[in-house]
């Protein structure tokens, strides 16, 4: 979240050293690669989770967010598809891939869903690389400031 990329990185290879297995770390990671622009590492590492947690729909936002950064729109739009047919709750997942896709009112309307569920990670949005492309947005910052975040 402090955006230290590179040590990030090479915390996250230690940590892989004394764990490969973690499906969290290799979480983190590709959202480390992710928001560095590195998207061949960043597919690779939830290729990974998905094979540690199994295929589902919070699983594959990631994926989702890379296609929707890289262009590969329709590999997106599947996987946000699949993602609102499965029934899971993953607001800020959902959110996040909405954001990726340039899709805000539909990043926000989940971000809002999630404030009215009381989702605690929610507070995370504030610090987020993922969110950075909402931030911009007035209804994101009056989202913070109801909050009690720093907008």
């Amino acid at each position: 979240q402090a955006r230290r990329y590179d040590e990030a990185i090479a915390a996250a290879r230690k940590a892989f050293e004394l764990e490969p297995n973690n499906a969290v770390g290799h979480r983190r990671l590709g959202n480390v690669y992710e928001t560095k622009g590195m998207y061949t590492e960043a597919l690779s590492e939830y290729a990974e989770l998905e094979r540690l947690r199994g295929p589902g729909a919070s699983e594959s936002f990631g994926t989702g967010r890379v296609y929707a950064r890289t262009g590969r729109r329709a590999e997106a739009d599947e996987i946000l598809q699949r993602s609102k047919n499965s029934g899971e709750n993953d607001r800020l997942g959902l959110a996040s891939l909405y954001a990726a896709m340039g899709l805000r009112n539909e990043a926000i309307a989940e971000l809002e869903k999630a404030f009215d569920e009381r989702n605690p990670s929610l507070a995370g949005t504030s610090i987020s690389p993922l969110f950075d492309d909402m931030r911009p947005d007035p209804r994101f910052q009056e989202l913070l400031r109801r909050m009690g975040l720093p907008e």
